[in-house]
């Protein structure tokens, strides 16, 4: 699929959002409650979803 230059921002954005929600909920949550896998399988998709807004916007 190929996107132009302002949906690959847009698509990035969201993917951003979307991981910063997640560690909030689930890694933060995870941390204060001592449940440490939960926090870093929380923090592997934090990475994940970083990772993909990085190739979204490399891929313009």
């Amino acid at each position: 699929m190929k996107l132009n230059k302002e949906q690959a921002k847009h698509l990035a954005d969201t993917a951003r959002i979307v991981a910063v929600a997640q560690f909030a909920a689930f890694g933060y949550t995870a941390t204060v409650n001592q449940q440490y896998l939960i926090a870093v399988i929380s923090s592997l998709w934090f990475f994940a979803a970083e990772w993909l807004a990085v190739m979204l916007l490399e891929g313009e």
